[in-house]
């Protein structure tokens, strides 16, 4: 599960660093797409592990992690 959490940091982090200086262009939309499923994903994995770690940081983030996606309209 660690490596799979690691996974997801790496992969979110490349999605940041992709949209950086982005236009409205097809390429920063996809980009932006790319982000919205890698953080999708990410509250997946946290919300399937939380029993597993028992971390309260992780929890706060995985609900922080949802309030944004809700307030984009994308959760």
């Amino acid at each position: 599960m660690r490596l799979r959490l690691e996974h997801q940091h790496q992969a979110l982090l490349l999605c940041l660093d992709g949209l950086e200086g982005a236009s409205t262009d097809a390429s920063a939309i996809a980009g932006q797409r790319k982000l919205l499923e890698a953080v999708r994903e990410t509250v997946d994995v946290l919300e399937q592990t939380k029993r597993s770690f028992k971390s309260k940081r992780l929890g706060e983030l995985r609900e922080k992690l949802e309030r944004v996606l809700t307030e984009a309209g994308q959760y």
